[in-house]
């Protein structure tokens, strides 16, 4: 994959782990994995504000 990746999941999600999206980032040349903390599965309902300026930081870097 050489497309801009974003790789986000929540510091105690079990489904898919922090551990699981480190991994993804570090074999996709060009993914970033941002972990949020005391986060769970549902981040864009459980932490709004901090979900929508990670993805608004990545949209600006991929397309500035």
């Amino acid at each position: 994959m050489q497309c801009p990746a974003l790789i986000l999941t929540g510091e105690h999600e079990t489904g898919s782990t922090p551990a699981m999206s480190r991994e993804m980032a570090r074999i996709a040349p060009n993914a970033e994995c941002y972990i949020m903390a005391d986060a769970n599965h549902m981040l864009p309902m459980t932490h709004p504000d901090e979900t929508n300026r990670v993805l608004l930081d990545f949209f600006a870097r991929c397309t500035g």
